[in-house]
């Protein structure tokens, strides 16, 4: 039967939404099918790829004889659709295939992958198969020999890995994150010396509930290693830090312990990302021999929890772009070098959940940031002022009870003055000056008792001036450049003016997520002692503002 008749027949028996679709919606008469999309054909016009994926189908495969037809096929793509039920049999008949991915395609059950000898890569990613380690290890070993890709993340397995899996000559990645292989990790996954051809390139086992100590491990070409969220004891093996290939190295949240010395990590040249935060671990940060200029590619170094007492000179690593040292107990100011590392290169900076008491002096914040993030320090003052912050002031900074100073003029923020600021009783100096602040001055700011200093000058406030004891105290400065204020100290009267009345309806867009600065969260938080941030920075605004606010 030609191609073409067979994939229309196809077509016509696939439940799919046409909205969706942007691939069979177009299969046509009038067009050789190997120029439709998602079908690739060989030069004798046989078609050797279906790529189905995203096309909102929700059924009629199981009952379609035209896909085992397609005898020649070599990679099938079902990936993201919406079916339901088993593993199509069908499938079992392209004895050709070297390619399958049904990731969240909304099959289940056993994996039938019998007479799928040439299968290289298999993709069954959210596909539940809900199986013991000893079925589907043994399933896929005695099925496919020629196995090179195995990801089956999230496919509610359990365990133990069998050693069935050894089998598996030509493995060179595996990715079983997200499963419930609670047991210990087998000895099989490190010792493969007995084996000519092995390339274990990654070995993604996260988020599952391995337990105990890591085997060693014997192979030099693995690049990616990513063990969190596991239940992982003991001290780091030593094999890890000879495997000159690493790109990537996740050992977080797991419960590695004893003292890591950060240099011995030098040995691995190529590596762009090193986590080890939360474990038991202290890392040792002090620098013997020479700088960490060896670590010429690092990009994301994550020591969170790492029970660090001070900053490690990290001025030589050109390349990082994101720094994690939070929850540990860094004591002090924040180095002045610190903002230069990565000569430009850093966007991220995490010190929150530390023991900071400020900025050491000379200092300069780029503007480069997308995340700084400084809270739940001994900080007392924030000075945001001198920005380019838009969108709304997040009501979240009502929080910060133990403020004594807050600035956050010379920027662009908008809507209304936040109630919550009326929480901030400790508060001695506000200033929201040169904004585009809009409705009036909330009644709740006559709360803060203790204030000495208020500007609010220079935004478009209107109506009344609360009438409170501090208030009374503060000059036309505070709000001059506002042209809709009315009453003391401004000689206007709101009754002659009727500016009482012109108050603008509340913003239905207001929320706090509608602020632009994103994870920039420099000491916003629980922010609790002495120091200060202050000075006129500059900070490149955000898309998302969900977790500004620690």
């Amino acid at each position: 039967m030609p191609q073409r008749t067979l994939l229309l027949e196809l077509k016509n028996d696939l439940i799919f939404d046409s909205t969706q679709s942007t691939k069979l919606v177009l299969w046509n008469q009038t067009q050789d099918c190997c120029s439709w999309d998602g079908v690739e054909c060989d030069g004798a016009g046989h078609v050797i790829s279906l790529q189905l994926d995203e096309e909102g189908i929700s059924g009629g495969i199981h009952n379609s004889s035209s896909l085992s037809g397609l005898g020649y096929l070599e990679k099938l793509n079902l990936a993201y659709n919406e079916f339901e039920g088993q593993i199509p049999g069908g499938i079992l008949s392209l004895k050709d295939l070297t390619h399958l991915n049904l990731s969240y395609a909304g099959f289940g059950g056993q994996m039938l992958l019998q007479n799928l000898t040439e299968l290289r890569e298999l993709y069954l990613d959210g596909v539940d198969i809900s199986a013991q380690g000893s079925e589907w290890c043994q399933a896929i070993s005695s099925s496919l020999p020629e196995l090179r890709i195995l990801s089956l993340q999230w496919c509610s397995l359990s365990g133990p890995l069998h050693p069935s899996l050894s089998k598996l000559h030509f493995l060179s990645v595996v990715q079983l994150d997200g499963n419930s292989i609670s047991s210990a990790v087998p000895n099989f996954f490190a010792n493969f010396s007995y084996l000519t051809t092995l390339a274990l390139i990654e070995l993604d086992l996260r988020n599952n509930k391995l337990e105990g100590k890591f085997p060693t491990l014997h192979f030099s070409s693995i690049v990616v290693l990513d063990l969190s969220s596991n239940r992982l004891e003991g001290q780091i093996p030593e094999s890890f830090f000879t495997l000159e290939s690493l790109d990537t190295l996740d050992l977080s949240h797991n419960f590695f312990n004893g003292t890591v010395e950060l240099e011995k990590f030098q040995r691995l040249s190529n590596l762009t990302v090193l986590d080890l935060s939360y474990n038991n671990l202290s890392v040792d940060t002090s620098i013997t021999n020479t700088s960490l200029s060896t670590f010429p590619q690092l990009f994301m170094l994550a020591l969170a929890s790492c029970n660090l007492q001070n900053f490690s000179d990290l001025q030589n690593l050109h390349n990082l772009g994101f720094l994690d040292l939070s929850n540990n107990r860094i004591t002090g100011e924040v180095p002045n070098w610190i903002w230069e590392i990565g000569n430009g290169a850093l966007r991220s900076l995490n010190l929150s959940l530390n023991l900071l008491v400020g900025l050491q002096k000379p200092y300069h914040i780029p503007n480069r940031f997308d995340v700084l993030d400084l809270h739940s320090n001994l900080l007392q003052v924030i000075d945001f002022s001198c920005n380019n912050f838009q969108g709304e002031i997040p009501d979240a900074i009502g929080d910060l009870r133990s403020l004594y100073t807050l600035n956050i003029s010379h920027n662009t923020f908008t809507g209304t003055i936040p109630k919550a600021l009326g929480k901030l009783t400790q508060l001695e100096s506000l200033d929201l000056s040169t904004n585009q602040l809009i409705g009036e001055i909330p009644q709740e700011l006559t709360r803060l008792t203790f204030l000495e200093a208020l500007n609010l000058s220079n935004n478009q406030l209107i109506g009344p001036i609360p009438n409170g004891p501090q208030f009374r105290t503060f000059s036309t400065d505070s709000f001059k450049g506002n042209t809709g204020l009315c009453d003391f100290p401004l000689n206007i009267s709101c009754r002659h003016t009727g500016k009482i009345d012109n108050v603008p309806p509340s913003n239905p867009y207001r929320k706090d997520e509608a602020i632009n600065w994103d994870y920039v969260s420099v000491a916003v938080g629980y922010v609790v002692g002495l120091g200060s941030i202050s000075g006129c920075f500059s900070f490149v605004e955000a898309s998302d503002t969900s977790s500004m606010i620690n």
